[in-house]
C-alpha cells in the first residue's frame, strides 16, 4: 500500500510539473480549432445559458478562419436554427463545467481585470487545466480497477500498468499539453465503463440503481466521443442467458445509456434543429480503403511511432485474449472506423489521438508485464515503461518546437539539427 501511495504521489507531481512547464511555454488559453469549440460550449452554457457560440468563437481566436465546421463550410454559416454549427460532442464541456464555474468564481472574488469578460480569465483557464488532471487521474484509477477485476492482478501491478499507459501515449499530451480536447475525459469514461461491465459479466445480481449507473457511463462516453459507441461491444458477455439475472439489468442498462446520451440529443436539437444527425457529415469517410498502416505506423502521425509503448501493451494484452475478447472487438472496430476518416494523418497534435480509448487495454497489457514472476522480466518491464515515458516527453517537445510544415512531412529533426 505504501508503494501505491508513493506511486500516486509521483504521478500527480509529474503531471502537475509537466502541465506547469508547458503552460508557461505556450500559455493557458485554448489554441487549436477543437480546443476553441470545446471551451466555447462550456463557457456559453455557464455564462450565457445557451449554445450560441458566435460570441465565444469571435473572442477565442484571432484568426476566425481557423474555426471551422467541416472541410468545406464556413465557420459562421448559420444552421437551421440560426446558430453556428458545432460538430464537437457536448460531454467533455459538461464534465468541465464545475471546474470552469469554480475558476470564474475565483476570478470574480479576486477582481476581474478591466476589459476581460467572464470565462476568459486566467483562473478560468487554470481551472480547466485542473479538470483535465483530475479526469486523467480518474482514468488511471479506473484502468487500474479494470486490470484488477478482469485479470486478477494486484493493485500495485495494475497501477504501474495504468500509469505507464498514461505517460507513454497520447493521453499524456492531452493531460498536460492540450487539455481542452475530449480525449482524457473519454478515456476515463470508457475505463470506468469497462471496469463496471467486467464485474457485471461475472453474473452477480445487481440493483436497479447500479444497472442505471453502468448504462449512464456508456451513454455519457458516447456523448463525449461518438466513436465510443464501439465500446458497447463490452455488453456481449452480459448477453449470455443467465437465469439468475434475466433481462431486467439489460433493460436498465439501456435506459441509463439513453438518459445519459440525452444532453447530446438536446444539443443537436438546439444547434441544428434535429435530435439525431451525424455532425461530422461534411467530412470524408472511405470505408472501402481504410488507412490502417498510416494510422499506426506513419512517422507523420502513426500511433505506434508516437507511442511505441502502446504497441508493447497491446501485444502483452493478447496473451490474455480470452478474458479481454470483447474489449479487443471494440479496439478492432475503432481501428477500422478511425482509419476510414479523412484526417487519419493529422499530425498537428499528438499522433494516434483518435485511439485514446485503447488506454484501458494498453494499461492491462503493461500491468501483465509488470506482474511477471521473473525479477529480470519485471525490471525489463519497468525500464520499458520509463523509456516510453521519455519518448512521450521527446515527442511533445518535438511537436512544440518543430514547425507544423516539418511535422506534416513526418520529420523528427529538431531546430538546428544537422548544422
Amino acid at each position: 500500500m505504501n508503494f501505491e501511495r508513493g506511486l500516486w504521489a509521483l504521478l500527480v507531481a509529474g503531471l502537475v510539473c509537466s502541465a506547469a512547464l508547458l503552460a508557461r511555454f505556450h500559455g493557458l488559453a485554448p489554441r487549436g480549432t477543437d480546443d476553441q469549440y470545446y471551451y466555447a460550449q462550456a463557457r456559453s452554457l455557464l455564462i450565457d445559458g445557451d449554445l450560441d457560440l458566435r460570441n465565444e468563437l469571435g473572442s477565442l481566436t484571432p484568426r476566425p478562419e481557423n474555426v471551422h465546421t467541416s472541410t468545406e463550410a464556413r465557420w459562421d454559416e448559420p444552421t437551421a436554427t440560426g446558430l453556428v454549427a458545432c460538430k464537437y460532442p457536448i460531454g467533455a464541456p459538461l464534465l468541465q463545467l464545475p471546474f470552469l464555474a469554480a475558476g470564474v468564481g475565483i476570478a470574480s472574488a479576486l477582481g476581474r481585470e478591466d476589459g476581460v469578460a467572464p470565462g476568459y480569465e486566467t483562473p478560468a483557464y487554470l481551472a480547466w487545466h485542473f479538470g483535465a488532471l483530475f479526469y486523467a487521474l480518474l482514468a488511471v484509477a479506473c484502468a487500474r480497477r479494470f486490470a484488477m477485476r478482469v485479470l486478477q492482478l494486484s493493485g500495485a501491478h495494475a497501477l504501474l500498468g495504468a500509469s505507464g499507459a498514461l505517460l507513454g501515449g497520447p493521453l499524456f499530451f492531452h493531460t498536460v499539453g492540450d487539455p481542452y480536447m475530449a480525449h482524457v475525459p473519454s478515456a476515463f469514461l470508457v475505463s470506468a465503463w469497462l471496469a463496471a461491465t467486467a464485474e457485471l459479466a461475472k453474473g452477480t445480481s445487481i440493483s436497479v440503481s447500479r444497472a442505471l449507473g453502468c448504462g449512464a457511463l456508456l451513454g455519457f462516453a458516447c456523448a463525449t466521443r461518438l466513436t465510443n459507441l464501439v465500446h458497447a461491444l463490452a455488453l456481449l458477455p452480459l448477453c449470455v442467458p443467465r437465469r439468475n439475472l434475466g433481462l431486467r439489468p439489460m433493460v436498465f442498462l439501456a435506459l441509463g445509456a439513453a438518459l445519459a446520451f440525452l444532453p447530446q440529443l438536446l444539443a443537436w436539437r438546439t444547434i441544428f434543429g434535429s435530435f439525431v444527425l451525424h455532425s461530422y457529415r461534411g467530412e470524408s469517410f472511405d470505408f472501402a480503403s481504410p488507412e490502417l498502416w498510416g494510422n499506426f505506423f506513419s512517422a507523420r502521425a502513426g500511433l505506434f511511432v508516437w507511442a511505441p509503448l502502446w504497441a508493447l501493451g497491446l501485444l502483452a494484452a493478447l496473451s490474455r485474449f480470452r478474458e479481454l475478447w470483447s474489449v479487443w472487438l471494440a479496439a478492432l472496430a475503432l481501428a477500422y472506423w478511425g482509419s476510414c476518416w479523412w484526417c487519419w494523418w493529422w499530425g498537428d497534435t499528438y499522433g494516434g489521438r483518435a485511439y485514446s480509448t485503447f488506454y484501458p487495454l494498453v494499461a492491462a497489457g503493461l500491468a501483465l508485464l509488470c506482474a511477471r514472476r521473473a525479477p529480470k522480466a519485471r525490471l525489463a518491464a519497468l525500464a520499458l515503461i520509463a523509456l516510453g515515458a521519455c519518448w512521450s516527453v521527446f515527442m511533445i517537445y518535438r511537436m512544440e518546437v518543430v514547425s507544423p510544415e516539418a511535422r506534416a512531412r513526418g520529420e523528427f529533426s529538431l531546430p538546428g539539427a544537422g548544422r
